[in-house]
């Protein structure tokens, strides 16, 4: 039997033996555990430094209206022309999220206290004093004043952009917004400020449409003499009456909260017990395969000598 694995050993000199495989992971043990410790160390360090993140997230859905079906009738084809055959909740869900991601709409919100400053000098929050913790290198808080100057708007809006999630559920029609923040007050009021800001600007923009229209259909009907035509123009002064009334009422006006902003009581990031676990393991893998690449290249080395 010993002849015979002698033998196949000769036979076979670059098959992998477990038992060297073995002995040559006992021999870099002590490296191996460094390895691992260094690995593990780094990552707990890591860990505990990186910053804490926030995330307020807000479920919504598009408020819907009883004015649909009175444009509907007296638009007839033309609003399915356009949408394509699309949802209408849909193409009003496509509108608010790009809307959110618009830089004019971040023009809007940046001149808001404290947007600015949240989003370009936050170094962390304070617990006790629930009070946002800023950059002294780059904000002063006790003056309101930027050390550095103020921060370009295109900085400002890549910073927002980084720190907000949008999506639309195409099914169902539910948008999710979630802002991701190193205060989880600001975090909360933020997204509440958004969803206040788009409902605020849509109901400002419809009821100066609504306004104009009105002021053309009074004119139309003073000028018209046909039934006909007096009955349609009526029916619209009635639509616009209403889509008036229900922007004046209504409080969500284009996007209704299911789940509404709520400041985070766990962080998101860094998820610790995650980055220790992958960086040992990392650790465990990366040494392994080390010990083994400087045994085969040793051995290598030796056969070449003799």
């Amino acid at each position: 039997m010993n002849d015979f694995d002698t033998a196949s050993s000769a036979d076979y000199p670059d098959e992998i033996n477990l038992r060297e495989l073995i002995n040559a992971l006992s021999a870099s043990r002590n490296f191996i555990a460094i390895s691992i410790a260094l690995f593990t160390l780094v990552s707990v360090i890591y860990s505990l430094l990186a910053p804490q993140i926030w995330t307020s997230q807000a479920l919504l859905t598009i408020s819907k209206s009883d004015t649909g079906s009175m444009s509907s009738s007296a638009q007839g084809g033309l609003a399915s022309l356009v949408s394509f055959g699309m949802n209408e909740s849909n193409v009003e869900g496509s509108k608010a999220t790009a809307t959110i991601r618009s830089r004019e709409f971040f023009n809007h919100i940046v001149e808001f206290d404290g947007v600015l400053a949240n989003l370009m000098a936050a170094k962390s929050f304070d617990h006790k004093s629930n009070q946002t913790i800023f950059k002294s290198s780059v904000y002063d808080l006790k003056e309101q004043k930027w050390v550095n100057g103020k921060p370009s708007i295109w900085e400002a809006y890549k910073a927002y952009l980084g720190s907000l999630e949008v999506t639309l559920d195409s099914k169902s029609g539910f948008i999710t917004i979630a802002i991701n923040h190193r205060s989880p007050i600001f975090a909360e009021s933020f997204l509440s400020l958004i969803i206040q800001e788009i409902n605020s600007l849509s109901r400002q923009k419809d009821l100066a449409e609504s306004e104009a229209s009105l002021q053309y259909l009074y004119k139309e009907l003073e000028s018209s003499y046909l039934s006909e035509v007096r009955l349609t123009i009526s029916q619209l002064i009635e639509s616009q009456l209403k889509k008036q009334m229900l922007a004046r009422v209504k409080t969500d006006y284009i996007l209704e909260s299911i789940d509404s902003p709520f400041v985070p009581k766990e962080r998101t990031k860094p998820q610790r017990t995650r980055i220790v676990l992958i960086c040992f393991f990392l650790g465990t893998i990366l040494s392994t395969l080390a010990s083994l690449i400087w045994f085969y290249v040793n051995k290598n080395l030796k056969k070449f000598d003799s």
